[in-house]
């Protein structure tokens, strides 16, 4: 393992890799252009700042709002120069106030490009979208009847996730054998393994915004919960968005520890279109982690009982 890495891009792959390089051991530094680790729609600025307050504690040094402008050897190491990210009135984004890091390796974590264009689709006729992605219907298949295309595939429109796949292609082989099932990206967990772990699912607060809806949310810490104090998990909280007329529930984030365990039962009540009331109503096993979705609930009804 090199004994110091840089790693461009502070989405999913590379706090992932931030954490797991730190823990055997070496030092890091992770640098992302926009103003915070892990800017993804699914997460509200308040889960990335419990990561990054934790990835500080370990020793990560994290620079936000900084690209890179200059990568040169420096006898067998590399010297990165890093420049900040300004949103110029034009759309443009040019970078300034150069700062230097040597470090042993270089760890590129941005961007996703499909390579169909090594898959010789052309003659089947396939329509695709810019930069290759392929284009399918709500039931996956494409334009050619009877193919169907799932997964990263499909592009960026929608999470690029292993378990997402799978559930497309089991609806892409039902679609084939003559059902008519369409997709739905309403509930797509998302796991993200970092220390402490994050995991979503639904619409975040800023999303829910975006779309004309009226969302409030409420947050409760899993320090309040025995479990964290047995185990010494204590960094993190559960977040529900919901709806401030109807109460139903519209999204979960977590931060903290086994937040990628916890997200599941999360996605099965948006599926129910389940409300506060519904959550608040359910028993949770104590003393467990998923106490505190039970405490959140209770929390955001205006009847907290533990905090």
């Amino acid at each position: 393992l090199p004994a110091s890495v840089l790693i461009v891009g502070g989405g999913v792959v590379g706090c992932e890799l931030a954490t797991i390089l730190r823990s055997l051991g070496s030092k890091v530094s992770i640098v992302e252009a926009m103003d915070r680790l892990l800017p993804l729609p699914s997460l509200d600025p308040d889960m990335s700042a419990v990561l990054e307050r934790e990835m500080r504690k370990r020793g990560i040094e994290i620079y936000v709002r900084k690209v890179v402008e200059r990568v040169e050897d420096r006898e067998g190491r590399v010297e990165v120069t890093l420049g900040t990210f300004h949103q110029g009135e034009s759309g443009s984004l040019p970078p300034s106030g150069p700062k230097s890091i040597v470090c042993d390796r270089v760890i590129v974590c941005v961007g996703r490009e499909p390579t169909t264009k090594d898959m010789d689709l052309e003659p089947l006729g396939l329509r695709l979208r810019d930069k290759g992605w392929i284009e399918a219907n709500e039931e996956l298949e494409t334009n050619v009847q009877g193919v169907f295309a799932v997964g990263d595939a499909l592009g960026p429109s929608r999470p690029m996730l292993a378990h997402l796949a799978s559930a497309e292609g089991i609806v892409a082989a039902e679609n084939s054998l003559g059902e008519k099932r369409k997709m739905s990206y309403e509930a797509v967990p998302s796991a993200i393994f970092t220390t402490p772990e994050v995991s979503s699912v639904g619409l975040s607060e800023t999303e829910a915004g975006r779309r004309g809806l009226s969302p409030r949310s409420e947050t409760f810490l899993f320090r309040l919960v025995g479990k964290a104090h047995a185990t010494g998990d204590l960094a993190g909280h559960v977040k529900v968005v919901f709806d401030g007329t109807t109460r139903r529930v519209l999204g979960f984030q977590i931060v903290g520890g086994h937040a990628t365990e916890l997200i599941w039962g999360c996605g099965a009540l948006l599926n129910e279109k389940a409300t506060l009331e519904d959550l608040a109503h359910t028993i949770f096993p104590h003393p467990t982690f998923s106490e505190a979705i039970g405490e959140l609930a209770h929390k955001a009804l205006g009847r907290p009982i533990h905090g």
